[in-house]
């Protein structure tokens, strides 16, 4: 459900066709075949570390965190199987943190980046200030008024945006439009 909602938002802020995004967190690839799908001409940047995490990580608490390097090494080909099986622009996939990702990325080059990565305050506070300029028009995230260990993601968000300039969908994609 919050897939169709990002599409949507995506599409009223840069419009039908933008021209390039990024992924930051892809997991198992449904949302980046939805991206793809839905924005053929788009030329897409997925960004996931794939890896597994070192015990004591806040990541380690969330169920995905808790993968070992053979079921990540999975989850990468099943996403890259799905990436791979949309029709569509160029795109690249990186297997890498959203920091050294980030640092390949020139400013103002992402007509929108969409955040769904490590969910602790920390990591999405970090990866806003990241991309945000590397972004035109839109950043946005999942996880908005997440339960749990996703409290991490409401905070930082309406911390660094103010909550009365946070767009809100369906209590799941939050996003910041570049003024």
């Amino acid at each position: 459900m919050h897939q169709k909602s990002l599409i949507k938002l995506i599409g009223e802020i840069c419009g039908p066709c933008p021209e390039s995004g990024a992924e930051i967190g892809v997991y198992r690839g449904e949302t980046s075949a939805l991206l793809r799908s839905s924005f053929p001409a788009c030329r897409m940047l997925f960004v996931d570390a794939w890896r597994e995490w070192e015990e004591g990580a806040e990541y380690r608490r969330d169920t995905m965190g808790k993968l070992t390097q053979l079921e990540w090494d999975s989850v990468k080909h099943e996403a890259v199987l799905k990436i791979s099986a949309t029709v569509g622009a160029p795109y690249s996939i990186l297997q890498d943190t959203s920091a050294r990702a980030a640092c390949t990325q020139p400013n103002d080059s992402l007509d929108f980046v969409f955040i769904d990565a490590d969910h602790s305050y920390e990591a999405v506070k970090n990866d806003i200030f990241l991309w945000l300029p590397k972004v035109t028009r839109l950043i946005c995230g999942h996880d908005y008024h997440g339960k749990g260990s996703w409290k991490g993601v409401t905070r930082a968000v309406n911390e660094i945006f103010g909550e009365s300039d946070v767009i809100s969908r369906r209590g799941l994609i939050w996003a910041y439009k570049i003024r």
